[in-house]
């Protein structure tokens, strides 16, 4: 019976890739060292070495073709951004107004405006903040980039008649911030009751403004908000938001907030205890954070936020 081994071995020897297959770091040798001709193959000339001229030509061309693509590709991006060149031009070209610009930029359209205007700005509790020496007293959202305004919740959809029908007023003291609003009937979620998400987004808003100058790069966004609602927010009526910032760590600040209902029979009444010209209808705590990845968004939104 023959040796299926020694048959085995023999197969092995006359294939000369064996060894490649199996993984030996040296190959083969070749078993005919000639080619056609007869010229060992080590004497067979590669390819032509082409002319100095020709590299040169073949360099230059390569670079055309890259830069050609990188103007094609700039070329796109601009087509795409060309209907935002307003907005691009105000985020990055134009200087954001300060505070005390904000205060006289609101021109009324028409005289329901003006009026509600002039109500807030000669409210007892809104002369009363101005008397008690703030900071900064500003009307923030006039901040915001015009052309931006539009895309922005609370200066766009629900801002102008029957919504945030003035652009809030700000006051900022060193250990907190109070914020007037007006709100119209266009917000409600029941009949004359302002719509409670319009309130969280309210408290959302006004309690980030309270941190951001805390915070690095005075931008942060929202990592949790708890609102708990103490009583129904008639439409129509003014508001006033007080906030505090209770820590800063790092790029963490804990805030908490209340929104109260101004009661426009009783403020300024010296027949009425103060603490009854105002009801409780809000109260709110959140966590604002400086996100690591975006320091260019936060350098361009802190130019809009902060003074």
């Amino acid at each position: 019976m023959p040796d299926t081994r020694t048959k085995a071995a023999g197969a092995r020897q006359e294939d000369p890739g064996y060894a490649r297959r199996i993984g030996h770091q040296k190959p083969p040798t070749r078993l005919d060292p000639f080619n056609e001709d007869g010229k060992p193959y080590s004497q067979v000339p590669g390819p032509p070495r082409r002319s100095l001229l020709s590299r040169i030509f073949r360099g230059f061309y390569k670079t055309f073709l890259i830069i050609s693509a990188s103007m094609g590709l700039g070329a796109g991006v601009a087509l795409m951004l060309l209907p935002n060149h307003g907005v691009l031009k105000d985020i990055f070209l134009t200087t954001p107004p300060s505070a005390a610009e904000t205060l006289t930029a609101f021109q009324p359209d028409d005289s329901e405006a003006s009026a509600i205007n002039e109500e807030l700005l000669n409210n007892p509790l809104v002369l009363e903040a101005r008397n008690a020496k703030p900071t900064s007293e500003s009307r923030p959202h006039l901040k915001i980039p015009e052309s931006l305004r539009p895309t922005m919740l609370t200066t766009g959809p629900l801002s102008g008649p029957g919504g945030i029908t003035v652009p809030p007023l700000q006051f900022d003291y060193p250990d907190h911030t109070s914020t007037f609003y007006h709100l119209g009937s266009n917000l409600c979620g029941h009949p004359g009751i302002v719509h409670g998400g319009v309130i969280a987004t309210l408290l959302d808003e006004g309690l980030a403004r309270c941190c951001f100058p805390k915070l690095p790069h005075r931008f942060g966004v929202t990592a949790y908000l708890n609102v708990s609602y103490s009583a129904p927010a008639p439409a129509n009526n003014l508001y006033v938001l007080h906030a505090w910032t209770m820590s800063v760590e790092g790029r963490k600040a804990l805030v908490t907030g209340k929104l109260f209902k101004i009661d426009s029979e009783k403020v300024g009444d010296e027949n009425v205890p103060s603490e009854e010209w105002m009801q409780e209808v809000a109260v709110a705590e959140a966590l604002f954070v400086t996100p690591r990845a975006s320091k260019w968004q936060a350098l361009i939104a802190s130019k809009w936020t902060g003074e």
